[in-house]
């Protein structure tokens, strides 16, 4: 007996002084640890088959691993009965309690003031890195930002762990910041009391307004007298701008206009735009525009060397940059000099005034209308800006050089220029034939007859066509003694000279066409061409080709109607009919069909004739005859 209550004293010593332990800790996935091994890990909610006791895991009770739950929101300050009123949507911090997490995500809910909830609530969240948010680092879903004035947001803050997200817990309320209270205005650095702010630049002088989150910043620019008192019917410009950004000429009036006046006083003040409306107008700062005493421009440096002048190597393609001051128009004054810059008496002058800072030598004109377009010379070049109120002043000169004559030629356009095929041209009197553009007053065209193969031939016939414009036709080429180039199926060399107001290009290269094969007019309405027979009387009509009779009936006419008749004998091509004014101005233009035998046709004219005398030209491809028609 005593020696059984010695084991049941032992016995329960033991178990005061050692904790009972299982010998093994089995996870449902089959993870084993025993007394000896250390700690195993587990998922939340994972059961497990036995318990280990005492020290070595607190967490673990029988069925189920169970882990510490930690949450967040934000800190009292910011939450209490009240809603807590946010003063700055860039400036002001909302702090989470820091339960070490990695991340932390804020949900901003849109509620009503008392907090119920709305319909279709929009809804921003802002993942941090610390436990600090501001309200313009929260997004929706679009990206957007909030910038609601006026509104109520329920706030909730998740920790965002490697294993997952913290359960929201309680949420807060705030209020985003009141329209009435919120303001914004130049920055101090160009708010003084009693000295306005000096604008040196309409293009590149930023003026930065205070940051106070808003999507839109509307600059607002009213005109004052220089010591700031009102003027009347004061002129406004206004600058909306993405940021708080704005320059003086990205203002503008009701008309469009922008600011360009130098020598102006503008009081400025600013607003904020948000989604829900406008902060309120706060102080007004002061700006004076740019002195026309001291604002300047010239060509840009690339154009400007101290003793070498720039050489323009085209009239109609080289740029000539000014210095950008924000001018509603620059003056470009071109003023003719000695190559060395030495003045020139008499000096031919030339202006280009651009709504742009660039201009080239062909929109330069002088006092006559003609533009620049001399070769081989030099110019001194100055810029005034041209603003609404007055000029800017003339700063440096530079000096350019125009093309020379032996370096500037032209030719045909590459649609007519191959190296191996000759264009086809299709009509005389319609084809186009196009030179590239070099600034000329005129271009020579010279067609010199030549071989199909290119090759020369003895006394060619050459013809020349000069045009004020940069195209020709080969009807409008002409030879020694007056004669149109209309010879069919020839082949002829074409050169072009630009011609300038001091010299010509040079020759670059030649370029071949062929001539049509049949002289055809471009345009018909053979449609409203009917065959009629009719009772005619003959009349003779010759050439190399054909022998015919043609008359036309009635004549005279009463101008609806014109009938004529013809006999072909060996004509195989359709004849080609106009009908004239008596000053040459073409009225009508048909094709006629031609058949073998006789031939009567019926022609409708689309507009009747008026009283008076008409010629009608027939022409066959190679010769023309000329009828009178009278109209009573």
């Amino acid at each position: 007996m005593i020696l059984n209550k010695l084991y049941l004293f032992i016995y329960i010593s033991l178990l005061l002084v050692c904790p009972l332990q299982a010998q093994k800790l089995i996870s449902s996935s089959g993870g084993v640890i025993d007394n000896n091994s250390g700690s195993v890990s587990y998922s939340v909610g994972e059961p497990i088959t036995s318990t280990i006791s005492g020290n070595s895991n607190g967490y673990v009770t029988q069925g189920y691993q169970q882990i510490e739950v930690k949450s967040t929101r934000l800190t009292d300050v910011y939450c209490s009965s009240n809603n807590y009123n946010v003063t700055s949507f860039t400036s002001t911090n909302l702090y989470a309690q820091n339960i070490n997490a990695n991340q932390y995500k804020f949900i901003f809910t849109e509620v009503n003031e008392d907090r119920t909830p709305i319909s279709n609530p929009e809804v921003f969240e802002s993942i941090r890195n610390s436990n600090i948010t501001r309200l313009n680092w929260a997004t929706n879903s679009s990206g957007n930002k909030i910038s609601h004035l006026d509104k109520t947001y329920k706030v909730e803050v998740q920790g965002v762990f490697q294993s997952g997200l913290s359960p929201i817990r309680d949420a807060c309320y705030i209020n985003t910041p009141k329209s009435a209270e919120l303001s914004t205005r130049l920055t101090d650095t160009y708010c003084s009391s009693t000295e306005n702010y000096d604008v040196a630049s309409f293009t590149s002088t930023n003026l930065y307004a205070q940051n106070i989150g808003a999507n839109q910043y509307k600059f607002i620019f009213t005109e004052v007298n220089e010591d700031r008192t009102p003027i009347s019917n004061p002129e406004v410009f206004e600058s909306i701008r993405n940021t708080y950004i704005t320059r003086l000429n990205w203002a503008t009036n009701s008309s469009g206009n922008k600011i360009t006046h130098l020598d102006k006083t503008y009081k400025v003040e600013v607003q904020g735009i948000f989604q829900s409306g406008l902060s309120t107008i706060s102080d007004a700062c002061y700006i004076n525009t740019p002195k026309s005493a001291e604002l300047s421009t010239r060509l840009t440096d690339t154009y400007c060397s101290t003793t070498e002048n720039y050489d323009v190597t085209s009239f109609t393609l080289t740029n000539l940059y000014a210095q950008n001051i924000g001018a509603s128009q620059y003056k470009f004054i071109f003023t003719e000099v000695n190559e060395d810059r030495t003045p020139v008496s008499n000096p031919e002058v030339f202006e280009s005034i651009r709504n742009t800072y660039i201009t080239r030598l062909n929109w330069a004109t002088n006092s006559n209308g003609d533009r620049l377009s001399h070769l081989d010379k030099t110019y001194k070049v100055e810029v005034q800006g041209i603003f609404q109120s007055s000029q800017s002043s003339i700063n440096d000169a530079c000096y350019v050089n125009t093309p020379k004559s032996t370096d500037l030629h032209t030719r045909l356009t590459d649609t007519y220029c191959s190296s191996t095929d000759n264009y086809d041209v299709a009509y005389f009197k319609s084809t186009n034939l196009y030179a590239k553009k070099i600034g000329a007053i005129q271009y020579k065209f010279i067609f010199t007859e030549v071989n199909d193969d290119r090759t020369p031939i003895s006394n060619p016939e050459i013809f020349e066509s000069i045009r004020n414009s940069n195209f020709t036709r080969l009807y409008w080429a002409r030879n020694a003694n007056g004669d149109r180039l209309t010879a069919l199926n020839q082949t002829y060399k074409v050169e072009v000279i630009g011609i300038f107001l001091t010299g010509q290009s040079t020759i670059n290269e030649a370029c071949y066409i062929n001539t049509p094969s049949v002289f055809q007019l471009p345009t018909f309405q053979s449609d409203i061409l009917e065959n009629k027979n009719n009772n005619t009387g003959p009349a003779l009509f010759m050439n190399n080709y054909l022998k015919s009779l043609f008359i036309i009936y009635p004549n005279p006419n009463n101008g609806d109607v014109i009938n004529i008749e013809f006999f072909n004998e060996g004509l195989i091509n359709d004849l080609y009919m106009n009908i004239l004014d008596i000053n040459g101005r073409m009225i009508e233009s048909r094709i006629i069909n031609t058949e073998p035998g006789l031939n009567k046709k019926e022609i409708v004219l689309n507009n009747p004739l008026v009283k008076g005398m008409y010629f009608m030209q027939i022409n066959n491809g190679k010769y023309t005859i000329s009828k009178k028609i009278k109209v009573f």
